[in-house]
C-alpha cells in the first residue's frame, strides 16, 4: 500500500501503519522500513506495543539500497530526468516528472521495483 501525505511525521506513520491494519484485518503485518526519522521515534513504540501480535516492522541497514528497490527507480529517474538538467521552478519540474512516469513502459517500471505484472 502507498500512501502520499502532505508532510510526513510520525503521526502520519502511524496513520498509515493503521490504515495497513485496518485492511488486513485477519492478517499478521510486516512492513519494511528504513531509518527516517519519522519511522524510528520512541513516539511510535505505544503503537508499536499494542499492536506487536498483528504487526511488525522489517528495519534496513543504514543505508542499503540495494535492499530498498524504490532506489532503482530513483536512480533511473536521476538518469533520465535530473542529470544534467536544470529547472527554474519546482512546479516545472514535478510536470517533467509527470510526464516521464506517463511515458515509461508498464513493464519497465514494476522491473526497476523488483516487481512482475
Amino acid at each position: 500500500m502507498y500512501e502520499i501525505y502532505e508532510h510526513q511525521t510520525n503521526v502520519q506513520v502511524r496513520l498509515h501503519w493503521q490504515h495497513l491494519l485496518d485492511m488486513c484485518p485477519d492478517e499478521f503485518v510486516f512492513v519494511v522500513r528504513d531509518n527516517a526519522s519519522q519511522h524510528v521515534t520512541p513516539i511510535l513504540d505505544d503503537f508499536l506495543l499494542e499492536h506487536q501480535d498483528r504487526f511488525c516492522l522489517v528495519p534496513l541497514p543504514t543505508y542499503s539500497p540495494n535492499l530498498n528497490l524504490i532506489e532503482r527507480l530513483w536512480d533511473y529517474m536521476r538518469d533520465n530526468i535530473t542529470r544534467s538538467t536544470f529547472y527554474i521552478t519546482l512546479e516545472k519540474l514535478c510536470e517533467t516528472l509527470v510526464d516521464w512516469l506517463k511515458e515509461i513502459p508498464f513493464e519497465r517500471f514494476w522491473a526497476l521495483l523488483g516487481l512482475s505484472p
